[in-house]
């Protein structure tokens, strides 16, 4: 009881996403999902979290339930149980939806070529378990459960967090029977659009950064959806991501050789040490070593990264790029790596790989065309390795650069996402990395940052109820702890902003 006679409330939220760390992970998407249910659910948010059953996911305390699935969508059944590091977590299963890999066919690098019925399969699953007992909010994830709007009443509150606007699910007009009974929010330009129908429909639409949700209504950045975006006003948002200090912070993460934090940085250098044994690149000096983990895509600029080797080899530093993604790109890589052999490796993705350039470099390189948010950049200042990024989305409202603002800056921003620019960028880095006490201090401040889930998750729950209209209280083990949504601090830079920083949200019911 929150004032001795008032019972509390828990919000309920049932929230669907492709991936979450432990059950199935290609990308940020399984972190943020994890990340943020895991910390929603510590201040008493009661999240049912959703996954597809790519396959060979043990759970614990198991129990399988059949679906009521629309006619001729063939059978479909909910796993529920726990998965340690997660929680609890329903897996549904749909016809196709198991796969080796969630959207790639190893055999070609491509995606599957059924993956629209594949994921409207699992969407028209999951909202049949969703109307078994309807919660209070609807939370969905990009375009592969978008479309389980298609199937929900009006009347049920929902939520869409856009984690990558350039993947949006267009399919053929010949697939529209897969949807739901509204479906014609999806249709656009002769074709569906998964990601389109649910931006129409979603009661809030949030995006990963404030600075990505203002780029998204602009031609620019909108790729093809800035109309509908910007006529979101303000209930398009922008919710930075964030890192879960256990798996990141250097003093905690065990699959480091050594541990080490701000005040003590002498374990880094056991971490180069093994990073440079890793990728071949020796001998251990004090060259500055450069490292970069993305997954192999234009959006990366990887292609941007390996036109600068040239550059690296020039100031006498190493490059290591650690990340799996498209084969031309890996194909590039491998040439850039046979021509710089002793300057620069690629190294395919493995997690413990990705931990140890992340605390093993000197300075992480993310040279991004675009960015919804990225987490790299602020796993790096956790682990005192100095991010050098372009001036796009989540980069830009993540890392200050410390030539502009001397006194508070944690790394450094280019301008643009051009090889001169990044380049430009690399070279100032170099510089400040070359002044020990410059470096250590650069170094500090980033380490400095809490960079963990808690504010997006307190700004995600003043969202929920900003689109609910109404307020709910979370319960906590004792009463003093249960926070009051209604005064908790206005968000800090890079937290909870509209599109247009509007934090105000239209109380409900709102007409789509």
């Amino acid at each position: 009881m929150s004032d001795g006679s008032r019972p509390i409330t828990p919000l309920r939220v049932v929230f669907v996403s492709a991936e979450a760390s432990r059950v199935a992970q290609v990308g940020g998407l399984a972190d943020a999902t994890a990340g943020l249910v895991n910390k929603l659910r510590q201040l008493g948010v009661n999240v049912h979290l959703i996954v597809p059953e790519y396959g060979g996911v043990e759970l614990d305390d198991e129990i399988r339930e059949p679906l009521p699935m629309p006619t001729g969508s063939g059978p479909a059944f909910a796993r529920h149980g726990h998965r340690r590091g997660l929680g609890a977590v329903t897996l549904i299963s749909a016809p196709g939806i198991a796969r080796s890999h969630p959207y790639l066919d190893p055999r070609t690098g491509f995606g599957w070529t059924d993956n629209n019925e594949r994921f409207l399969g699992f969407c028209a699953a999951a909202a049949a378990l969703i109307e078994l007992d309807p919660p209070d909010i609807v939370h969905l994830n990009d375009w592969h459960s978008a479309p389980i709007i298609s199937w929900l009443e009006p009347s049920l509150c929902t939520v869409l967090t856009i984690h990558n606007l350039a993947h949006q699910g267009v399919m053929p007009a010949a697939l529209a029977h897969l949807f739901g009974p509204r479906r014609a929010a999806f249709e656009r330009h002769g074709e569906l659009n998964a990601l389109a129908g649910a931006i129409v429909l979603a009661d809030l639409v949030v995006t990963v950064s404030p600075s990505y949700a203002d780029e998204i209504t602009r031609p620019r950045g909108g790729n093809g959806l800035e109309d509908l975006l910007h006529a979101r006003g303000d209930t398009l948002v922008g919710i930075r991501n964030g890192v879960e200090p256990d798996e990141w912070r250097p003093d905690l993460d065990l699959r480091l050789p050594a541990s080490f934090d701000g005040t003590d940085l002498v374990g880094k250098r056991a971490c180069r040490r093994m990073l440079l044994e890793r990728a071949g690149l020796g001998p251990v000096d004090n060259r500055p070593v450069i490292g970069m983990v993305a997954r192999l895509t234009e959006q990366k600029g990887v292609d941007i990264a390996l036109a600068l080797t040239s550059q690296v080899e020039a100031f006498g530093a190493r490059l290591v790029l650690v990340g799996d993604g498209e084969p031309t790109l890996w194909r590039h890589a491998e040439a850039t790596q046979r021509q710089y052999a002793t300057t620069m490796r690629a190294l395919p993705f493995e997690d413990r790989t990705a931990h140890l350039v992340v605390a093993g470099s000197d300075l992480l390189l993310m040279p991004s065309r675009f960015e919804p948010c990225g987490l790299p950049q602020m796993q790096a200042m956790l682990s005192g390795t100095i991010p050098v990024v372009t001036g796009v989305g989540g980069l830009r409202d993540t890392v200050i650069d410390a030539d502009l603002t001397p006194a508070t800056g944690t790394g450094f921003v280019a301008r643009d996402p051009t090889v001169a620019s990044v380049g430009d960028a690399l070279e100032r880095a170099r510089r400040a990395w070359a002044d020990r006490p410059r470096r250590t201090a650069i170094q500090q401040r980033g380490m400095a940052l809490d960079w963990s889930w808690q504010q997006p998750a307190k700004a995600m729950i003043r969202c929920y109820q900003g689109a609910l209209g109404r307020q709910f209280e979370d319960p906590t083990d004792k009463p003093s702890d249960v926070i009051d949504l209604t005064r908790l601090p206005a968000p800090a830079r890079g937290d909870c902003q509209g599109s247009r920083n509007d934090t105000h949200f239209p109380s409900r019911p709102m007409s789509r």
